[in-house]
């Protein structure tokens, strides 16, 4: 039989397990939960602890734990919510921290001189009792994602308004900036993230994965129809995405940012896969200003090939591919499936039937030109 003064004692001896158990939780932890980055080490202790009490009171003194336990408790772990620590990475953490101290416990229970089956009764209401914490804890955990998305979505809509029209940072701005943590003194780069048309990678995981990483003042993001923006202190990238990044600038100088990253995504460089910044897409943000210089383009360059009949297609296909390979034709010729020869023929038509030279410095910056503009503009198909 195990009297109180030897379950008094075993929960003693499990208490002061807790030096013991604490480091091998941090090191698990900091290995497996990299999205347990902002929780602290003393935050990880203290929830050490809540977890050592409830398997007292649910194995070793019976004392019970209620649902004003648990609730309680679950408050406690909203810090965690706060940092964006997911509800997977909190369960798997909390599992890993019962399991060790049922496993002490089970030494101890052993060496008080209890039964198995007093042993067995003891994990057996742990288990329980750490399953009905889970509950709440999920309970807690969905109405604050509840009011805190409510809440996000409010103070963002406030910031990113400001950012785009490039107004003053007003009072309501500033409380915005505040419940992001946000420094008016930090240089953030703001990023505009597009999902290919046609990927089967979902937007909200994207989403998901770039909010866990812009905590405590790091930055923001929310979605905006097809794509996702947002600024940050530091590097994105995300696999399978195209990325337009601007240059980083204060809250109060972010319009700029903001205007350069929409204006790298337009382009056909920016649409591509991979992360660009202004120096990849360099001149072709000047296609999107002058939209007007297209027209005199069209009819000096394509125009003549309509009026001739040709194969247009394939002739700016063939001239496009000429010109990235700095009119080496073997090089394009192999891109393009056809025979230097063919290649080199068509280039000779190009320039018959529009009276031009493609070695021209200025005729080449003008092809440049109209290429970009006819992809921005999405003219590829000409009658």
């Amino acid at each position: 039989m195990v009297t109180s003064a030897i379950r008094e004692r075993i929960a003693q001896q499990l208490r002061t397990h807790k030096d013991t158990l604490l480091p091998v939780i941090i090191d698990y932890v900091r290995k497996e939960c990299p999205l347990y980055i902002d929780v602290t080490d003393r935050e990880i202790e203290e929830s050490l602890e809540q977890n050592i009490e409830m398997c007292i009171r649910a194995g070793v003194t019976r004392t019970g734990n209620s649902d004003s336990h648990f609730l309680n408790w679950a408050q406690i772990s909203r810090s965690r919510f706060e940092k964006s620590v997911p509800m997977e990475e909190i369960f798997q953490t909390y599992r890993f921290s019962i399991e060790l101290i049922v496993a002490e416990l089970i030494v101890l229970l052993n060496d008080s001189g209890c039964t198995a089956s007093e042993q067995t009764s003891a994990i057996t209401k742990v288990w329980q009792s750490a399953n009905a914490y889970t509950v709440k804890l999920a309970q807690v955990y969905n109405h604050h994602q509840h009011m805190q998305a409510s809440q996000d979505q409010a103070q963002k809509a406030i910031l990113f308004d400001a950012i785009k029209s490039g107004a003053q940072l007003d009072h309501h701005v500033c409380q915005a900036a505040d419940f992001f943590q946000l420094n008016d003194r930090t240089p953030y780069s703001y990023f505009i993230v597009a999902i290919p048309k046609g990927s089967t990678l979902p937007a909200h995981e994207v989403l998901r994965t770039l909010e866990s990483r812009l905590t405590n003042g790091r930055g923001v993001c929310m979605a905006t129809g097809s794509t996702i923006e947002g600024f940050s202190t530091d590097a994105i990238s995300f696999p399978h995405t195209s990325i337009a990044i601007g240059p980083p600038r204060t809250l109060s100088e972010l319009h700029y940012s903001y205007n350069v990253a929409h204006q790298i995504s337009r382009t056909s460089v920016g649409q591509k896969l991979g992360t660009h910044f202004i120096s990849d897409v360099g001149w072709r943000v000047a296609v999107l200003s002058h939209p007007e210089v297209l027209l005199p383009y069209k009819e000096k360059y394509v125009t003549p090939l309509e009026r001739s009949g040709a194969d247009v297609s394939t002739l700016l296909t063939s001239l496009e591919a000429y010109l990235a390979h700095d009119a080496h034709a073997t090089d394009a010729a192999r891109i393009l499936h056809c025979h230097p020869n063919t290649l080199r023929y068509r280039i000779t038509r190009f320039e018959e039937l529009t009276s031009c030279s493609v070695d021209h410095s200025e005729t080449r910056v003008e092809l440049a030109w109209l290429f970009e503009a006819l992809k921005v503009h999405e003219l590829h198909q000409l009658s």
